[in-house]
């Protein structure tokens, strides 16, 4: 594949797009951009630099994702009830605040989600709990640890894929890579590791 240079400029040569000169592949349509790749895998880069992108095996399936989903909700919900029974035993909080207080309640836990996916899948495990568990991560398409701003971005793109009546969650199962569709918006992938 030949990427059109002008000075220190790269341009992907299947979309056009300006692209830097670490990128293996395209951030904009996703194209491989040279012919080798790194897979990282356990915080260790394979020695062969070949691996087949294309190969849907080294992409997590929809099962592991919505059960590392599901693993993960149930995870969060039941931190937060112990929390709060633990507020309501010590007397901090009663119904009469909990009512007094719901706006703030409903954003705190907002926050409190937003904060459990894009903080954990930005870290070096690259995985939430339940991702862990099921052995996959997320990275970006040169299969690198993403930033926590991409990993927001992920976080709140996932809300627009629900709201379209799922259909950003089913794409999983037509996109060469698995690729939902806030992996997409986001720039990312979700791999077994």
């Amino acid at each position: 594949m030949i990427l059109l240079m002008e000075e220190d400029c790269m341009f992907c040569p299947n979309c056009g797009k300006k692209v830097s000169s670490n990128d293996r592949f395209c951030p904009y349509c996703g194209v491989k951009l040279d012919s080798f790749v790194s897979y990282g895998k356990d915080n260790k880069t394979l020695n062969n630099n070949y691996i087949d992108i294309d190969n849907i095996e080294i992409y997590a399936t929809p099962l592991q994702r919505l059960g590392a989903y599901i693993l993960d909700i149930i995870i969060f919900y039941f931190s937060l009830f112990l929390f709060f029974l633990f507020m309501g035993i010590m007397g901090i909080l009663t119904e009469s605040t909990v009512m007094a207080n719901e706006g703030i309640i409903n954003l705190l836990g907002t926050i409190l989600v937003w904060l459990y996916f894009a903080l954990q899948e930005s870290s070096a495990q690259q995985a939430t709990l339940g991702q862990r568990a099921l052995k996959i991560k997320v990275v970006n398409y040169n299969f690198e640890r993403i930033s926590f701003a991409r990993a927001t971005g992920r976080h709140f793109a996932m809300i627009l894929s629900m709201l379209i009546l799922f259909i950003g969650i089913i794409m999983i199962f037509f996109t060469k890579r698995r690729q939902t569709l806030h992996d997409i918006i986001a720039g990312t992938l979700v791999i077994k590791g």
